[in-house]
């Protein structure tokens, strides 16, 4: 499955949310991996510090910023 993810945290210019698509299993997602693996994405491609949230396409409360972000710009990664 393919997971669309914002995580939140902060750069050079301060706070930031940053968006990826998190390929994992069922059992992963289940888990709560592709939580993981989005933060992890993050962290390695971008000079960011934490604290990080994170959150996906099935919270609500991230409804709107989900809906409005360009999907086809974000990282892609997978749970390892």
């Amino acid at each position: 499955m393919n997971i669309k993810c914002v995580v939140a945290c902060h750069d050079g210019d301060g706070p930031n949310f940053y968006f990826v698509k998190v390929d994992c299993t069922k059992e992963q997602y289940d888990n709560g991996d592709h939580y993981e693996a989005a933060e992890g994405i993050i962290r390695e491609n971008y000079d960011v510090d934490g604290p990080f949230w994170v959150c996906d396409e099935n919270d609500y409360r991230v409804n709107f910023l989900m809906s409005n972000f360009k999907w086809e710009t974000a990282d892609v990664t997978c749970v390892d």
